[in-house]
């Protein structure tokens, strides 16, 4: 059983990124210039500054995993470091902060 047609795409992760806030990159569905998946899943970048945080609120019923790059980040209470990750379920919102600053993934799947 085939998968479909071979697709390719370029995109560059870190210079897409926008300062404090979540940068959509792939998505199962293309809009705001994200390369399209063939997956239910949208894929971001999040950056943030020393002593910020953002709040990105998931459809229901799916579940994200955060992946720290680089940096400090709290997100539901847990503190996280550079290669550390975090699973999540049924969360009405994410809060995101960093005293440090920090650069991650959010995979937001279905």
């Amino acid at each position: 059983m085939g998968g479909g047609e071979p697709r390719y795409a370029e995109k560059t992760l870190g210079r897409d990124a926008k300062a404090n806030a979540l940068t959509l990159l792939f998505a199962g569905e293309p809009r705001e210039g994200a390369v399209q998946i063939r997956a239910n899943a949208d894929i971001y970048i999040g950056k943030l500054d020393a002593g910020r945080q953002l709040v990105h609120k998931p459809a229901i019923k799916r579940g994200q995993w955060v992946h720290v790059i680089s940096g400090d980040l709290s997100v539901l209470g847990q503190s996280l470091r550079p290669g550390d990750g975090l699973g999540i379920e049924n969360a009405e919102a994410l809060e995101f902060q960093s005293r440090e600053g920090a650069q991650f993934l959010l995979f937001d799947l279905n």
